[in-house]
């Protein structure tokens, strides 16, 4: 990712960071299996320009070639990101997959002061395995790269991260948090056309182990499971009053008008509201292209595939009760 020309060493990065230079952990180099070198990290020097791509890795692999870079072992963490404040974290965006997540994050985006995380590659590789316990501490890190000129931070999690939901709130010191759903015939149908094994992701990190590891009879049966796995999840974290469920058709009223202002700390005045707008307008995935629905479309690929109704017919209990916790109608819009 990184330019092996603009590396510089451990302590001149020290030296630079207590003068007001921000680098941030961007990716995690595993321990070598022959015990030769211990898990260490990589930290990057991004400019203030906020990240804005679908998934923050692709901003910091285009920004990487011009970016100087350390790094250092993973139990430096702490000493390096008490060099520097971090921004605090205002909300935690779990979500089901496909389900409008990423115009979450897109509004969020737009707060006076922001400064917005998606999927980024460093939580996914530190949320589980050897690197966990000190999760907290790389994630502070994160935010210590990024307190430059923005006054507060919003991560949107990689879907099978809510698997973890209670490690990583409590690693986080507990900030609020919202589960986004959809009605799962729309979500299987999405997850259908991206040809992916999401089945397996219910036991990343070993998550769910009194679960059945067999595969299952069939992709769609398995991608309904993934999503039962989330929603269970979710339920749990609600029980808890750790977080608020969100449905796909109330985001844009409830981040602009509703709750979620109040709930993740920002204010909306008229020129927000206008840009929070102008970006609901907007292909989340596909920037400068405009929003278009693909809701018929996917109610047309459930028709043409039997097997998606059956899945989605094993999760309408849990997609009710979500529909219950949102106050959402589960009709559609």
């Amino acid at each position: 990712m990184f330019d092996r020309e603009n590396m510089i060493p451990l302590e001149t990065a020290e030296d630079r960071i207590r003068n007001g230079s921000r680098f941030m952990p961007s990716a995690l180099v595993p321990a070598r299996a022959d015990g030769s070198a211990p898990d260490r990290l990589l930290w990057g020097e991004f400019d203030e320009t906020p990240f804005s791509s679908p998934f923050t890795d692709e901003d910091m692999h285009r920004r990487a070639s011009q970016a100087d870079w350390f790094m250092s072992r993973l139990e430096d963490v702490d000493r390096i990101r008490f060099l520097s404040n971090p921004l605090p974290l205002r909300g935690v965006v779990f979500h089901m997959s496909r389900c409008g997540s990423t115009l979450s994050r897109r509004l969020l985006g737009e707060v006076d002061g922001a400064f917005t995380l998606s999927e980024p590659g460093i939580v996914n590789s530190t949320i589980v395995g050897s690197a966990a316990p000190r999760f907290g501490g790389i994630f502070s890190a994160v935010l210590a790269g990024k307190s430059g000129r923005f006054e507060g931070a919003y991560l949107k999690c990689t879907s099978w991260n809510l698997l973890h939901g209670r490690t990583l709130l409590d690693a986080l010191d507990g900030p609020p948090a919202i589960f986004i759903h959809r009605d799962p015939v729309e979500v299987l149908a999405s997850l259908k056309r991206s040809n992916s094994d999401w089945h397996s992701r219910l036991f990343i990190g070993g998550a769910n182990p009194e679960l059945d590891t067999d595969p299952p009879p069939d992709p769609d049966t398995g991608n309904a499971r993934f999503l039962a796995g989330l929603i269970e999840s979710a339920l749990e974290l609600e029980k808890a009053g750790r977080l608020r469920f969100v449905a796909y058709e109330d985001i844009l009223e409830r981040f602009i008008a509703g709750d979620m202002p109040e709930h993740f700390g920002y204010e909306v005045d008229e020129a927000t509201r206008t840009r929070m707008y102008d970006v609901a307008g907007m292909d989340s995935k596909k920037p400068g292209s405009r929003f278009t629905s693909d809701r018929e479309e996917k109610r047309r690929i459930a028709e043409e595939h039997p097997a998606i109704r059956s899945a989605a017919a094993e999760l309408e209990e849990l997609h009710a009760e979500a529909c219950r916790r949102s106050g959402h109608s589960g009709t559609g819009a």
